[in-house]
């Protein structure tokens, strides 16, 4: 038994692969990458050198704009047989984990060390697309569905939108598919607990934290934790299971994941102090669920226009990422299962509806924003990324029902399609009269969705008496909403055309130190050579598109100029006035080259490609400075220090937790070698000084005077040094975060333990069958 359900998982995953092979075939072919690096067209130099913007889909700019880069940085550096742990090309330097782009102790994060960046992405979404198809197989598996049934509503996740709409973002990605497998894992701990099972939800639970961005993680267990407990509740009532057993091992399961993803956990709780975007007030998740009119999309998905056609009719284009859409074959399947017999039907559609409700109403978030963590996140829309998991094993169950041939799921299936083609008529002739609408383009989508509701209508119906042809019908229709709707989602973009050379880069490049950006225009996160694009190019950047941006750098960098409360809204930090090319501040960040889409007055630029952007030489201190003196300040009066206009970098620091002022003399610093997680300098210091290292201070960095340890000090707002005594000396610097080498040790432990569990169950399962065989408790 245990081989047939192997060999038709193996199947089940070999389908899936296929059918993913085929979507995303375009990108996959060799000199092609579904990385949206066509994107970059819509900031300067970019747009200028293209005549114009040539995106194929401006919703996933994103993946151009903050995923592609951050991947090359980590393929570049896994290329080298090192996990990096600091990245010194953005706001300074700051942490690797958390990033929100993708997450290091994450197994498939580790196929970095062998692929290109764009190579990787491609194989990272197309495999987690095949990982999610199989959770929800599994899922339907689990709780009863026969397998053309589970494989089925496995293949509609390649139709679920949300899931295709996001999935360029590969945190995100993993955050969402991880949520059927933690359903499964859970429902199979409540309703018989094991040692294996705990492990294997331990496993599962583990993974998904340890890889997915926090917010669907966090939405996806808050579902697990209800679709649990109403499993419990359900059991006692019913059946009359016991309660108790059962929560203990799912607790025991979830703390034990909760420890083997401690390597993201611990690092994004201690962030969490560090960086602006730490709470969202009540309005972002009570006023951004979808509209009513939105409802739509549960059966034309796009009813409000679609990026790639270039054609979009809502308010607000991002909300088009948020789609309900499950595919209208999993809808009809799934009013079916919900007037099915099935036993977890109603726990199903619960969690549907749920997930409906949270993602187009206001209110409920009102109560939800007091859990604990739930101010951490924005747009309440979101809450549909776990509507997939339920849905479609609910969609398994309806094609089940139909297949017993029971009255009542076919008559529901019937009714939904005949409900589903009024309401896509009403919505048809409302628009009809709504001028400057795209009508031939609306009215086609309306057809595709009347074709479809008839046509799974009509499997329904033959379904009792020719279930061979039902389940060939259903086939045909998924197939249909998925080669349909999500090819056209993925660009296709040639790897040779991706990034071409620009003047801003290659300067930079050559002159060292770091990119700031400049312009007198409005404030704008698109920037000329737009963050983090620069470290496609190998290039540090001042600014940067992080959503952890560390409270400390944004300080510091208000005081070059004062833009507000924008970082923190826009996850990006605006360009400077041309006004501040001469900031010390700037300076002290070893700003060497100026990339500005406006020219500065006076000044000759050494570079660009006029009028789209101006490239200057920036004054600098260099990456590393000897400071003659420096003074033991507290936090406030360093603050004061660094914002007094006449403040020069080269010459003082007011550092904290400095035992004495240093009164020493200029110097001589060289560097001898640098890494993402390290540097080395040769310091000629006659009289002493502070060396000052242009990068930002971090309770992980730890440093070296010629082999002596010494204390590694904040200065200035934001760097760090170390007190260097008279004389020729080498000082090294290494980084590692703790908060991380925390969480592995912690994940190490909990690893033994899930070890344990599962040789513990394997033996007891072996027991338990020898001493079911025929005479196994006879004697001689």
């Amino acid at each position: 038994m245990r081989a047939v359900t192997r060999r038709t998982g193996v199947i089940a995953l070999l389908g899936y692969l296929l059918v993913g092979v085929a979507v995303l075939a375009p990108s996959l072919r060799p000199g092609h990458t579904l990385a949206p690096a066509d994107v970059v067209t819509a900031v300067q130099p970019y747009n200028q050198a293209a005549g114009g913007i040539h995106d194929h889909n401006p919703a996933v700019s994103d993946g151009a704009l903050q995923v592609l880069p951050w991947l090359h940085f980590l393929t570049t550096t896994m290329h080298h047989g090192h996990l990096p742990q600091w990245n010194p090309q953005l706001l300074g330097g700051v942490r690797v984990v958390p990033n929100g782009f993708f997450a290091s102790y994450y197994p498939p994060t580790w196929l970095a060390r062998w692929l290109s960046a764009d190579d990787f992405y491609s194989v990272f979404v197309l495999i987690h697309l095949v990982i999610g198809a199989l959770g929800v197989y599994a899922f339907s598996r689990v709780l009863g569905a026969r397998r053309v049934s589970s494989w089925l509503a496995g293949l509609l996740v390649f139709a679920s939108a949300f899931w295709i709409h996001w999935s360029l973002h590969p945190a995100h990605l993993v955050g969402m598919v991880g949520t059927p497998w933690a359903l499964a894992a859970v429902h199979l701990v409540v309703r018989r607990p094991s040692s294996r099972r705990v492990a294997a939800l331990a496993v599962v639970f583990g993974l998904w934290w340890l890889g997915a961005n926090p917010q669907y993680a966090y939405y996806g267990t808050l579902a697990m934790g209800a679709y649990g407990l109403a499993l419990l509740v359900q059991g006692r009532i019913v059946e009359q299971r016991p309660l108790v057993r059962p929560a203990l091992a799912v607790g025991a399961g979830l703390a034990l994941g909760a420890a083997l993803a401690a390597p993201s956990l611990l690092p994004s709780a201690a962030m969490t102090s560090m960086i602006l975007r730490n709470h969202e007030p009540p309005s972002s998740t009570v006023d951004t669920h979808l509209h009513r009119a939105d409802a739509i999309r549960l059966l034309v998905n796009e009813a409000r226009g679609n990026p790639p056609d270039h054609i979009v009719t809502a308010a607000d284009p991002e909300s088009l990422m948020d789609s309900p859409f499950v595919g209208i074959t999993a809808l009809v399947l799934a009013a079916a299962g919900a007037a099915s017999r099935g036993r977890y039907r109603w726990l199903l559609l619960g969690g549907a509806v749920g997930a409906l409700v949270l993602g187009f109403t206001g209110p409920p978030h009102q109560l939800l924003y007091h859990l604990p963590g739930y101010d951490r996140f924005r747009v309440s829309a979101r809450w549909l990324a776990v509507l997939p998991a339920f849905a479609l094993p609910l969609s398994a169950l309806g094609l089940d029902a139909l297949l017993d041939g029971d009255r009542r799921p076919r008559l529901a299936a019937v009714g939904a399609a005949v409900l589903g083609l009024l309401t896509v008529l009403a919505w048809w002739l409302h628009q009809r009269g709504e001028s400057g609408a795209p009508h031939p383009y609306l009215s086609h989508r309306a057809a595709l969705a009347t074709l479809l509701l008839i046509a799974v209508a009509g499997g329904a119906l033959l379904a009792r008496r020719r279930p061979s042809a039902a389940i060939a019908v259903v086939l045909v229709c998924a197939a249909v909403e998925v080669f349909f709707h999500t090819p056209r989602w993925y660009p296709d973009v040639t790897k040779s055309t991706a990034y071409p050379p620009v003047a801003a880069t290659t300067i930079a490049r050559s002159r060292g130190g770091r990119l700031v950006h400049m312009g007198d225009g409005p404030p704008t996160p698109l920037l000329a050579v737009a963050p983090d694009i620069p470290m496609m190019y190998g290039v540090s950047d001042v600014q940067g598109f992080a959503v952890f941006i560390p409270k400390a750098v944004d300080r510091y960098l208000r005081l070059v100029h004062d833009y507000g409360s924008f970082a923190g809204l826009q996850n990006t930090v605006p360009a400077f006035p041309t006004s501040t090319l001469r900031s010390p501040l700037l300076e002290a960040l070893d700003a060497r080259t100026v990339v500005s889409s406006s020219p500065v007055a006076g000044v000759d630029p050494v570079g660009g490609e006029p009028p789209a952007d101006y490239v200057y030489a920036g004054p600098t201190a260099g990456p590393a400075q000897l400071v003659p003196r420096a003074q033991p300040v507290d936090e406030p009066a360093m603050w004061r220090a660094v914002a007094d206009p006449g403040w020069d970098p080269r010459a003082t620091a007011a550092v904290l937790g400095l035992g004495s002022p240093i009164e020493g003399a200029p110097g001589v610093v060289r560097r001898v070698r640098a890494s993402t997680d390290g540097d080395e300098w040769a310091v000629h210091a006659p009289g002493g000084g502070f060396l000052r290292v242009s990068s930002n201070w971090d309770a992980g960095w730890r440093a070296t005077v010629d082999g002596r340890p010494t204390r590694v000090l904040r200065a200035d707002g934001i760097f760090r040094g170390v007190a260097v005594p008279p004389g020729d000396h080498t000082i090294r610097f290494s980084y590692r975060n703790p908060d991380v080498e925390r969480g592995l040790r912690l994940a190490v432990a909990s690893l033994i333990v899930i070890v344990a569990l599962l040789v513990a169950g394997t033996r007891q399962e072996r027991a338990r069958a020898l001493s079911r065989r025929p005479g196994a408790s006879g004697g001689d």
